[in-house]
């Protein structure tokens, strides 16, 4: 597939923890959050090399699948 700065939860679940800040600086595969959903917790990962623009999620929240959690813009502007 296609590599995106976007990350959004592939399941519903709850937001159990959260690694980054806006504004930081993630290489591919760095952990972004952690989510939790039917008993296990799934860390969700950095597609692209970026600056965190955005986080729209806090620790607890239950979230819906597809729910943007965070967006990571790249050298090259695109998200």
């Amino acid at each position: 597939g296609s590599q995106s700065g976007l990350v959004a939860a592939p399941m519903p679940g709850k937001i159990a923890k959260i690694f980054v800040l806006e504004g930081q600086k993630v290489v591919v595969g760095a952990p972004i959050l952690v989510m939790e959903a039917m008993k296990m917790e799934y860390t969700l990962k950095a597609e692209v090399e970026g600056v965190v623009k955005k986080v729209d999620c806090k620790v607890g929240e239950q979230v819906v699948l597809g729910k943007l959690l965070a967006q990571i813009e790249t050298a090259t502007g695109k998200s």
